[in-house]
């Protein structure tokens, strides 16, 4: 029997189990919705159930037994209802409401929910998405924090965050208040440029320089670099430490003394000088030019093509 819904019917659920069936003809239970899953109703059964289409695309059998209430009333938990956005919803007024959130709580905020919340006489509900919670909640957990260890850690934490979501109040905006915030900005701005400008002119006033700006980065810099400095010289006199221990440990006999020279310098004695035997300079050369050297000069004339001549 043909559905007598239009194709477009669709119907939020509960954790609700369905039958699928494989291409090889193999039935299997499995979950087809949770929690406020939006399933397309493909079919209508009236002996047997209702056959649902899930996000994943696949259609899925619900039986009219798996829809009834197990506590004692036995009734078929279908009803017919109109669903909106909450900004269209506002005036309408119901005995019961559903507030249907599947994509989570991200999107709503205090004013919305009260919106949402207020449209009922007798009863209300508030449908949410367990996973679209604990997925904006992974994206705010700090680095190195471990998940929810349990289902019920994780359940109250989707509750707090529904909370914090909820709990919002985000002030209207509007171009009187954009005007406002606009001439209030600028009342800060030349109140704040006023109070920097007072203390550099009481400092010019009493003959001071105008900012200690430069005066303050350059003493931040030489401590920055104070430590670094400190440890370089201790390397250095570690390093020198066995070159002056040997220094003082140098006899005074062998080093010559200073004392008498200036004493001498202060008494204005002049400074005697041992006097060298004058030498011309051709009996200087001839002195400095080694015998060894004479057969060598003779090798770099032959290197280079020349004969040397005898004298």
């Amino acid at each position: 029997m043909p559905s007598p819904w239009p194709k477009a019917t669709r119907c939020a659920c509960s954790r609700t189990r369905g039958v699928f069936t494989d291409d090889g003809g193999r039935r299997k239970s499995a979950s087809i919705g949770d929690n406020g899953t939006v399933l397309r109703v493909v079919r209508v059964l009236p002996a047997e159930g209702l056959e649902l289409r899930g996000e994943s695309g696949k259609v899925g059998f619900v039986s009219w037994e798996a829809l009834r209430d197990r506590e004692g009333t036995g009734r078929i938990r279908l009803t017919y209802g109109d669903a909106g956005t909450i900004d269209s919803s506002q005036g309408i007024t119901s005995d019961e409401h559903i507030n249907a959130l599947p994509a989570g709580s991200k999107a709503a905020q205090g004013f919305k929910a009260y919106v949402a919340e207020s449209r009922h006489r007798v009863q209300s509900w508030m449908v949410g998405s367990m996973g679209a919670e604990m997925r904006e909640t992974l994206t705010r957990r700090p680095m190195g924090l471990p998940a929810p260890a349990t289902g019920e850690d994780a359940r109250r934490e989707a509750w707090a965050n529904v909370v914090r979501n909820l709990e919002r109040q985000t002030p209207k905006e509007s171009a009187l208040a954009f005007l406002e915030g606009g001439a209030g900005e600028r009342r800060q701005g030349a109140r704040a440029l006023q109070a920097g400008l007072r203390k550099s002119e009481a400092r010019a006033a009493a003959g001071e320089r105008a900012t200690t700006l430069r005066r303050t980065f350059g003493e931040r810099k030489a401590r920055r670099a104070l430590p670094r400095v400190v440890e370089q010289l201790d390397e250095a006199a570690r390093q020198r430490a066995p070159v002056m221990a040997r220094i003082a440990a140098i006899s005074p006999k062998e080093v010559a003394p200073k004392a008498p020279r200036r004493a001498a310098a202060a008494a204005g004695t002049p400074r005697q000088r041992p006097e060298l035997p004058r030498q011309k300079p051709a009996q200087v050369a001839q002195q400095a030019t080694p015998a060894a050297q004479v057969p060598l000069q003779g090798q770099r004339m032959r290197s280079f093509g020349l004969k040397p001549i005898s004298t």
